[in-house]
């Protein structure tokens, strides 16, 4: 594949996360610029205050915890790209790091060696 269309394969889903992101039917204020938007009346995201996300969809719940915004992903059905790493998730408003992934073992393990409450839900 030459590498042109590498790049727009790559470019192309990205525009369009960030056009779901930006049409968004509903965002909660989450602090330190980032924000929970409902993109599509189903589907959910964590994204920045430029609107690039940084939890993927779909986000079925989330709570923010001091510093970090925890939560649980499910499958959005919106693009195979998208289709990867649900379960519980942990981000970092600090510094940006997102863990994902988690099962509900994993996920509490994480809370506690963060010193955060056990059962945020």
């Amino acid at each position: 594949m030459p590498p042109n269309q590498m790049k727009m394969q790559l470019i192309l889903p990205m525009l369009a996360c960030i056009s779901l992101v930006s049409c968004a039917e509903k965002q909660v204020n989450l602090g330190a610029g980032y924000k929970y938007v409902q993109l599509d009346g189903v589907n959910a995201a964590i994204a920045d205050r430029d609107s690039h996300m940084v939890v993927d969809p779909n986000v079925k719940r989330y709570r923010v915890i001091g510093s970090y915004i925890v939560g649980e992903r499910v499958n959005a059905d919106i693009d195979v790209k998208l289709s990867k790493n649900f379960g519980y998730f942990i981000f970092d408003m600090r510094n940006g790091q997102l863990l994902e992934g988690l099962d509900k073992a994993k996920f509490d393990q994480e809370l506690r060696a963060r010193k955060l409450e056990i059962a945020p839900f």
